[in-house]
């Protein structure tokens, strides 16, 4: 389940973001620049859900969880900086008193304009199988008189908290460890840093929202201005509420007083948007920390999360479609999964998976009977109809002139009696396309509807 989306602007798609594989870890990766001192820094939160690590009773006799942290910049085999630590929960008299998560964040100083190694180390003390191990490789770019920091996404920016890790300039940030944007959560916020090294002049930020071709979404665009500051906080964000679904790209660009860009920095992000109306839900992190928890799809690897994503065409509207397509060459599992899992939730909030095994199901039926050399049985016309409707009444083959197959509903979205008619075009293959149907507002051919008069 691990995956790295994007590091800056070292790779081309995606956000800063890490998955891990047996202790489920979720990390973002940003760098930063500490205008006091003139130093690089790369900023490591991570969040591991409760229920993925082991709790034992301690010397106090309390249930607790511990975690060893390890985290190495590595240059040329030589160690630059490190943090190495035990990161424990608190205190609980029970297991039903487990309610919190486990999260922190990281600086690790490191080399500017070079590229370094990021080790990630981290083992349940508890349970020493279980595992989070990765290296990633980071450049840091050369400090330049004006630059911008990565786009960090963010769950929310409050008000400080006394002795919490997250604070910053005042602030409590949470980073949001996911990418994705289901319908319940109806904006999305960002942080951002300027940095101005010598002469102090005036700038201008803007930033807005872009479909994954890079065209600027309509109505999603703002600005700050920035006066003659060495360092400033950029915190802002959308109402994404009536945001299409679809792969979108925030993007700010850094602009001098002749609005020549001085700089642009881009983070990827994906809208799941089933409702035209959407009531605000503000609690983003009780929504993300379900899709994190909760989500059965994590057992699929990437071959069958693809497969399962795209069998869902037949039941999809057109914007959830138009997310399908994007899935189809597509190695983002964790992406897949996210939503895959969001996509039965709100067919079925409370047995989500219940709801998905029943649709596979139909969907194991159609893959054996309808697969043919040139599509898998959901993208036949026939496997549509069979995922969209379910089984019908009868069906029968015709061989006489034309090779047909004919389906009957006795009831269908309230219409008695419904046929549909999937005919053999080549004579060669086992693909029949769908040439009429008797259901309102759908294929009609009057050839097919007078041989339906005539036979039936």
């Amino acid at each position: 389940m691990l995956r790295i989306l994007q590091i800056g602007f070292l790779l081309l798609v995606s956000t800063n973001y890490i998955y891990a594989n047996t202790l489920d870890t979720y990390i973002t990766i940003n760098r930063f620049f500490q205008i006091e001192t003139k130093q690089n820094y790369i900023e490591l939160s991570y969040f591991i859900p409760s229920n993925v690590v082991e709790y034992k009773l301690n010397e106090n006799n309390k249930i607790q969880a511990k975690l060893k942290i390890s985290l190495r910049i590595i240059k040329d085999d030589k160690e630059i900086s490190s943090k190495v630590y035990v990161l424990q929960s608190q205190e609980f008299n029970t297991f039903n008193d487990i309610n919190s998560n486990l999260k922190d964040v990281i600086r690790l100083l490191a080399p500017a304009n070079d590229t370094v190694s990021l080790k990630i180390d981290i083992m349940d003390i508890n349970n020493v199988n279980s595992s989070f191990n990765r290296t990633t490789d980071i450049y840091i770019p050369e400090a330049k008189n004006i630059f911008l920091s990565d786009i960090m996404l963010i769950s929310k920016a409050n008000k400080n908290e006394l002795d919490n890790p997250f604070n910053r300039n005042g602030l409590l940030v949470m980073p949001k460890f996911l990418n994705y944007y289901p319908t319940e959560i109806t904006d999305i916020k960002f942080y951002c840093e300027f940095y101005q090294l010598k002469q102090k002049q005036n700038y201008f930020v803007r930033y807005l929202l872009t479909n994954e071709d890079g065209i600027y979404v309509d109505g999603y665009a703002s600005h700050k201005r920035i006066e003659k500051k060495s360092y400033d906080a950029i915190i802002s964000g959308f109402d994404i509420s009536k945001l299409p679904s679809g792969n979108y790209y925030l993007y700010i660009e850094l602009k001098d007083e002749n609005n020549e860009i001085v700089e642009i920095k881009r983070t990827f992000f994906q809208r799941n948007n089933k409702n035209k109306d959407v009531v605000k839900n503000k609690n983003i992190q009780k929504n993300e920390l379900e899709v994190i928890t909760n989500n059965f799809a994590r057992k699929y690897n990437l071959a069958n999360i693809r497969h399962h994503c795209l069998a869902l065409a037949p039941i999809s509207s057109t914007f959830e479609r138009a997310t399908l397509e994007s899935f189809k060459n597509s190695t983002d599992t964790t992406l897949m999964q996210n939503y895959f899992f969001s996509f039965w939730k709100e067919r079925n909030p409370k047995e989500p998976e219940a709801e998905w095994m029943a649709y596979a199901k139909k969907l194991q039926f159609v893959e054996k009977t309808f697969t043919t050399i040139s599509n898998r049985g959901y993208e036949t016309a026939r496997g549509v109809i069979y995922l969209t409707f379910g089984k019908p009444e009868d069906t029968k083959l015709y061989r006489k002139g034309e090779e047909f197959w004919l389906w009957n509903y006795e009831k269908l979205n309230g219409q008695g009696n419904v046929y549909f008619i999937f005919v053999n075009k080549d004579k060669i293959t086992d693909d029949f396309v769908l040439e009429h149907t008797s259901l309102k507002g759908q294929i009609h051919s009057k050839k097919w509807s007078d041989f339906l008069k005539n036979e039936m």
